[in-house]
């Protein structure tokens, strides 16, 4: 099963949020807002877009497909200080799924959304993980009001309170557990894994949270100034040099447990291969493999009287016949042939006569044998079982290894756990202290 990420919001005004800017960031461009007069510039991270769309629900109008106007909308709908404008969502792409397909998997994964009546806009972010390998994710922004052309705004006048439940209530900043999180993250999971069906991925995706799959809690994201700092500077921030150090220890650790990983199905393999073969106990068997020479006999002495038998039938209806065959000498050679296949046969015979004895003699002579045998190969098992593992100690156990490896993870950062992430405060007076 493939762990995924998911993270939900609001873009709320008294946090500083706008909705215009989070589309501009979102879609790596340029964007106007003309209620507040101010302009976002985000072109510099036009690279990290892979793709970008907007899925509108059945009802919306045609400026709703211009991402500015859709988000100018969106915020003069909103008229408190404090009002939330959007809803953002970010979804990890599995690296399993080929890049071609990612923009289809991300509409299978919002397009619910849009049947709701909400505006979804969405980009694909490609960049770099710390680790090396890709951190494709989903970048989404929806509309808190649904439709209404009678207004000024093109916004209902009431939010969708509705829609809340759809996304375990998280507006104000409220991180919901229990029943409609865990629906939430299931509902995300099962269009996700049925995606992955249709298309040929063999995976099998969860978004539950670490806390629900007995994991420690992952380290806390840090601003991305201190990222940003160390590339035009080449200083490194204290909170990220604990970040970097911590994912180092934890990338050696995971390397560590695959290791040993390793080690406990190859020694299982090992001691599965040199585990003893328990000795026969059954007294019919141990007399069966004591005979086997005396019953071949047996039975190539049958195979030889078969053959002398279907031999005299052949020439038995071979005999000549005629006034002629008894001076050509015809009838003479039949005659003789005759009694060489008689001798054969009676041959046969006896041999075969004498391979039943020989073998009820060897059956008999070796039962006791056999016997003793039996007592003495049972006996041995039993002191071979009391030094060995039983045969289950052998079996490659997968599931166990794998409950090894999240053991020797999990002692690893209780050992050394995630950097704490600081408060608003501390981040706000560390970076003005260092900018």
């Amino acid at each position: 099963m493939k762990q995924n990420g998911v993270n939900v919001g609001v873009v709320q005004r008294s946090a500083g949020g706008n909705a215009v800017k989070a589309a501009a960031y979102e879609a790596g461009e340029k964007l106007d807002d003309i209620t507040t007069g101010q302009t976002f510039d985000f072109t510099r991270k036009a690279d990290e877009v892979a793709h970008k769309e907007i899925i509108l629900p059945a009802d919306a109008p045609a400026w709703a497909s211009d991402r500015a106007s859709l988000w100018q909308a969106a915020e003069r709908a909103e008229t408190r200080g404090n009002s939330q404008t959007a809803r953002t969502m970010v979804l990890d792409i599995p690296r399993e799924i080929p890049t071609d397909l990612q923009a289809d998997f991300a509409r299978s994964m919002l397009r619910p959304y849009a049947e709701q009546g909400m505006a979804v806009d969405f980009a694909i972010h490609r960049i770099t993980a710390s680790d090396g390998g890709a951190n494709d994710h989903i970048h989404a922004m929806l509309t808190m009001r649904r439709f209404d052309q009678s207004t000024e705004t093109g916004f209902s006048k009431n939010k969708a309170r509705d829609w809340n439940d759809i996304f375990a209530d998280f507006s104000k900043g409220r991180k919901p557990t229990g029943e409609k999180m865990k629906a939430y993250r299931d509902d995300l999971a099962d269009r996700a894994t049925a995606w992955c069906q249709s298309n040929g991925v063999a995976l099998e995706i969860s978004y539950k949270s670490n806390e629900a799959l007995g994991k420690p809690a992952a380290e806390p994201t840090l601003p991305r100034w201190h990222f940003k700092k160390l590339e035009q500077t080449g200083e490194v921030t204290p909170d990220l040099a604990e970040v970097l150090q911590f994912r180092q220890q934890k990338k050696e650790a995971v390397q560590e447990a695959t290791a040993a990983e390793a080690e406990i199905i190859d020694l299982t393999e090992r001691l599965k291969r040199a585990k003893p073969i328990p000795r026969p106990t059954d007294p019919k068997a141990i007399l069966a493999d004591l005979t086997k020479d005396a019953k071949e006999a047996s039975i190539q002495s049958l195979w030889r009287l078969t053959d002398a038998e279907n031999a005299q039938r052949q020439h038995a209806t071979a005999k000549p016949k005629g006034f002629w065959c008894r001076f050509n000498g015809k009838l003479r050679q039949w005659e003789e042939e005759r009694e060489r296949l008689d001798r054969a046969f009676a041959e046969a015979t006896q041999t075969r006569v004498e391979a039943i004895e020989h073998l009820e003699k060897e059956k008999t002579n070796l039962r006791p044998k056999a016997e003793r045998t039996a007592k003495e190969n049972e006996e041995a098992n039993k002191r071979e079982l009391a030094t060995t593992k039983p045969a289950e100690a052998y079996k490659v156990n997968e599931e166990l290894a794998r409950q090894i490896k999240r053991e020797k993870a999990k002692e690893f950062l209780e050992r050394n756990p995630p950097p704490k992430k600081k408060s608003p405060d501390e981040e706000n007076a560390y970076k003005g202290m260092r900018m």
